[in-house]
């Protein structure tokens, strides 16, 4: 249940709202075409402070539910070992695996090595 704020804090919440908590925030789940986030904070803070990020990359690709916080115990961890990005489908979206798959890859292949 979301606590007394409002703000969905549990997987299930999310998944049925369509809204998290920053910074595991996805931009709506519900809309718009696919889209990838940092669900931790220190990729930001990183960049923001012109610190180049020598963490090699993780994508989280979504499972059936399409939203990428399946793993979502685990962010805090795999944020600390990787830079971690989660790949999110809107409800909406009807890409196709192909589509999907292209749209993981130009991702990746726009990160500087």
């Amino acid at each position: 249940a979301a606590p007394a704020g409002g703000v969905p804090t549990d997987l299930q919440d999310i998944a049925r709202t369509g809204t998290a908590p920053p910074p595991m925030s996805a931009a709506g789940l519900h809309d718009g075409g696919v889209r990838f986030w940092s669900p931790v904070e220190s990729a930001p803070s990183r960049a923001s402070a012109g610190v180049a990020d020598a963490r090699p990359l993780l994508v989280l690709v979504p499972g059936i539910d399409g939203t990428g916080f399946a793993a979502s115990r685990q962010f805090e961890t795999l944020g600390e070992l990787f830079s971690l990005q989660c790949m999110t489908i809107p409800a909406a979206d009807r890409s196709s695996a192909l589509e999907l798959a292209d749209a993981l890859e130009r991702h990746c292949r726009c990160r500087p090595p």
